[in-house]
């Protein structure tokens, strides 16, 4: 292992070949020193290829692109959104729980992982901090692997940790570990929110999509007993609900005691309370995903956003306006389970407009990103649209009440000319 001192950059000219694939953390488990020194570095490689996810980091711009190729399986967030919106991002419109294959044995093969580690209290050993995710599979068929050990990193517990065998490069750095603040919540929101609330059960195992509407969800759930979480990611409101006692995993079913995700995406709040606390466990999407963890899960809540829904219950959450804006994810995968789940609820929640256009729409603008036949409960602030008993022929009827009224006639007209199984 090659040790680079602080302060020092890593030489990727001696580890990076052209047409590499370099892949990294995303959300809290950026390397945030690395990406900014590969991309000091890009006109010496011979032209490279990145794989990134959720990215805060201001290293990753278009002006990288003149020698370096950027893909990702999500538009939605940081530089992958203008990346995206510039034509500059490649995109693996791909389920979530399909990544590890793609980036440990398909096109996004990774050659280079880039990690941001902690230490243990083994010196030989490394925790991968903020992520399980697609690394655990990334790092299966890596070439080469580069630590940033970053003492600011939370230690946080899991199914694998990185030995110092494991690594070629090494080099410490001392930075604030990357935070993801949450957006303050609109009135839509929190309207929506207490809809959803309602409609929790105590004792229910929560999973938790991105965006505004599911932290405005958890927000409201004080007074409410022995949740779970099992999720794709976890963020600040999570470890208030685990402070304050309301969520005490005692009745998932399995895990318990102990919530799971694949990465930690929030501010200061999660990132310092998952700090060696076993009581976050980190895991690789294999298992956070797979079908026979998920059914084994105790009254299940898939909670997840939408960029618009047809009156029939499809869903696109990948592109609007023709950008793509945000990613197919594991809505499916975790609708499915909820759908499966004794007791589960299987979630869509979305604001009725945008710039005053209906996101209820008759026809999609965008991809089908979850089919009808895997949407369930469908959540405006207008109301609770719950079409999993309901024939395809009475769900516009049952959509059209939860759009925003100034939509709902021509909702109803547009329906009355299209056929029965549209």
């Amino acid at each position: 292992m090659l040790r680079i001192e602080p302060g020092e950059a890593v030489p990727f000219d001696v580890f990076v070949r052209p047409n590499d694939m370099v892949l990294w953390g995303q959300a809290a488990a950026e390397p945030m020193s690395l990406i900014s020194s590969l991309m000091d570095q890009r006109s010496h490689l011979g032209g490279i290829r990145c794989f990134i996810g959720i990215t805060r980091s201001t290293a990753v711009t278009e002006a990288c692109t003149d020698h370096v190729d950027f893909f990702s399986f999500t538009g939605g967030h940081g530089a992958a959104r203008s990346l995206a919106q510039s034509g500059n991002l490649q995109i693996f419109p791909i389920p979530y729980s399909a990544v590890p294959e793609l980036v440990s044995s398909g096109p996004a093969r990774a050659d280079v992982v880039m990690l941001q580690l902690a230490r243990t209290d083994d010196p030989d050993q490394f925790s991968i901090s903020g992520a399980q995710d697609y690394l655990v599979a990334a790092l299966r068929s890596a070439r080469v692997v580069i630590g940033e050990l970053n003492v600011a990193a939370p230690l946080t517990h899991g199914s694998r940790e990185v030995s110092a065998e494991d690594i070629d490069v090494l080099v410490e750095v001392s930075r604030p570990a990357t935070d993801v603040p949450s957006s303050q919540p609109s009135d839509v929101d929190v309207t929506i929110a207490r809809l959803i609330a309602d409609r929790i059960e105590d004792e229910s195992t929560l999973q938790i999509g991105i965006g505004r509407i599911p932290d405005a969800v958890l927000a409201r759930l004080s007074g409410h007993r022995d949740l779970g979480v099992h999720s794709g990611l976890i963020g600040d409101a999570v470890a208030d609900l685990m402070e304050s006692g309301v969520i005490t995993n005692r009745r998932k079913g399995r895990d318990e005691g102990c919530s799971v995700s694949a990465f930690l995406s929030g501010g200061r709040r999660v990132l310092d309370f998952a700090d060696r606390n076993p009581a976050i466990q980190l895991r690789p999407i294999e298992y956070v995903y797979d079908p026979v963890v998920l059914a084994s899960i105790h009254r299940f809540v898939a909670i997840n956003s939408a960029l618009e829904v047809d009156l029939t219950g499809q869903v696109n959450a990948e592109v609007a306006a023709g950008s793509y804006l945000g990613t197919v994810g594991g809505a499916g995968d975790f609708l499915r389970a909820a759908k499966r789940s004794p007791g589960g609820t299987p979630i869509i929640a979305l604001p009725s407009t945008v710039a005053a256009k209906s996101r209820i729409v008759t026809r999609l603008s965008g991809p089908v990103s979850t089919t009808r036949s895997d949407s369930g409960v469908i959540v405006t602030e207008f109301g609770v649209a719950d079409l999993r008993a309901i024939p395809l022929r009475d769900r516009p009827a049952h959509m059209i009440a939860i759009a925003h009224p100034d939509h709902r006639e021509q909702l109803a007209r547009e329906v009355r000319d299209l056929p029965q199984f549209y």
